[in-house]
C-alpha cells in the first residue's frame, strides 16, 4: 500500500493516517496523503480521477458518478466500524414521523453492512 498515493478524508474526528482492521487486528497507516479533505464525495471524484487510493463509506461508493467504476484493493481491511445513535427526548414524545425515521435508518444501515 505505501506505493499508491493515499487520499485522506479529514472531517470530523478524523486524523492524519489510515487505521484498518482484520478480524481483531487493527493496524493504523501513517502515511502522508497526496490529497486531503474534508468531503468524502471529494476523495470518491478524486479516486475516480485516478490521483490514487481513498477510504470511504460505502453509502459514498454507492454514489459513484455514472460509468465509473471504483475498484476495492485492501480486501482483507477495512476501516474500523463506526457506531452510529439516533439520540430524542423520550418514547413518550416520540412522534410517528421519527418512529417512521428511525425505522429507516436502522432498515438502511443494515443493508449497507450485509
Amino acid at each position: 500500500m505505501l506505493q499508491h498515493d493515499l487520499l485522506q478524508f479529514s472531517g470530523g474526528s478524523h486524523r492524519s493516517g489510515w487505521r484498518l482492521s482484520s478480524g481483531s487486528v487493527e493496524r493504523r497507516v501513517d502515511v502522508a496523503a497526496r490529497l486531503c479533505v474534508n468531503n468524502s464525495f471529494a476523495v470518491r471524484d478524486a479516486v475516480v480521477q485516478g490521483l490514487g487510493i481513498g477510504q470511504l463509506p460505502l453509502a459514498v461508493i454507492g454514489r459513484a458518478p455514472e460509468g465509473e467504476k471504483l475498484v476495492r484493493v485492501l480486501h482483507k481491511w477495512q476501516p474500523p466500524m463506526v457506531p452510529v445513535h439516533a439520540v430524542f427526548p423520550g418514547l413518550r414524545y416520540l412522534t410517528p414521523q421519527v418512529r417512521a425515521f428511525i425505522d429507516h435508518a436502522v432498515e438502511a444501515f443494515e443493508s449497507i453492512d450485509n
